[in-house]
């Protein structure tokens, strides 16, 4: 007679992983770096001294801390840390998914540098794009990297439908480059591994984290557009004596950085300055501060404002 845990993991083997599953532990894994930001912003404002330095290298230090989580995810579970939230675990396509076995080698290190590597490199396209999209004049490197992107996201909505329709075992071109498909955790592997379900019990405390610290972004980024006066998001006006006298005799119609006249006029959100876009952005970009008040401010803090002549 067979029991009922041995027909769980048997079914476990043969059922393919949600694809609303995937796309979920997806998400999940790009809410981590803006929760992160978030808590690098706030250090570095109530101890500039102290964090100071990490606003200006966030997302380098994001960098090294998802590797850290990543590979000890991948080392004792042979997952990512949103695959773990999921009870998905990594199998090399050419394995046997009802092994506990850890991942071969190669499998594990290009797992590692596909989920730390890549999303870090392509957050830095992402930024130079934004940069340029506004620009009177966009630059080659801006066009082929907007066009690597788009066809970066096509591949994925190809391996996205190929996945539904059984064409392909992977629902994602890194998966596939890596070697590794997704499959279910079954309970025997969870039991038999305790590690495992520790592990598990605090990456779940860890996402809820995670989703509580987005849900703090978001609404700072909604204050911006619609609280009327109070908290981080809302644009204060201009601080008294935050010029120097050099730079105090500028009219309202000027960029302080370039002293010429406005070219797109974008809002600092967390100093209420108001400068050219192309200005700010190379600004924060190479010292996430605001040039006036030394307030720490990121690109996301840029609101363009919009004039009807």
């Amino acid at each position: 007679m067979i029991s009922s845990s041995a027909i769980t993991s048997q079914t476990s083997f043969h059922v393919k992983p949600s694809i609303f599953d995937l796309v979920a532990q997806d998400s999940m894994s790009e809410l981590i770096q803006p929760s992160f930001r978030k808590i690098i912003n706030y250090l570095s404002t109530k101890n500039p001294e102290k964090y100071g330095w990490m606003s200006k290298w966030v997302d380098e230090c994001f960098l090294g801390f998802n590797v850290l989580v990543q590979r000890f995810c991948l080392v004792h579970c042979s997952a990512s840390f949103s695959e773990l939230m999921y009870k998905l675990r990594r199998v090399a396509t050419s394995g046997d998914p009802r092994s506990n076995d850890r991942l071969p080698w190669r499998q594990e290190m290009l797992s590692l540098l596909c989920l730390t590597l890549v999303p870090h490199v392509r957050n830095k396209m992402e930024a130079h794009v934004e940069t340029q999209r506004n620009t009177e004049s966009e630059t080659k490197i801006a066009k082929i990297l907007k066009l690597f992107l788009f066809l970066s996201s096509l591949s994925k909505l190809v391996h996205h439908i190929f996945y539904l329709t059984n064409r392909l075992e992977t629902h994602s071109p890194l998966l596939k480059l890596c070697g590794v498909r997704l499959t279910y955790a079954t309970d025997e592997y969870t039991h038999t591994n305790r590690f495992v379900s520790y592990l598990t019990t605090l990456v779940q405390v860890g996402a809820l984290s995670v989703q509580l610290l987005s849900t703090w972004v978001n609404h700072d980024t909604d204050d911006v557009i619609l609280s009327p006066g109070g908290g981080r998001g809302y644009i204060p006006a201009p601080p008294p004596g935050g010029l120097t006298t050099s730079r105090a005799p500028v009219p309202n119609n000027v960029c302080p950085v370039c002293r010429k006249r406005f070219r797109i006029p974008t809002v600092l959100a967390t100093s209420g300055y108001v400068f050219c876009f192309q200005c700010i952005a190379e600004r924060v970009q190479t010292s996430p501060r605001c040039p006036l008040t030394g307030i720490p401010s990121s690109i996301e803090d840029l609101i363009q404002v919009y004039s009807h002549k």
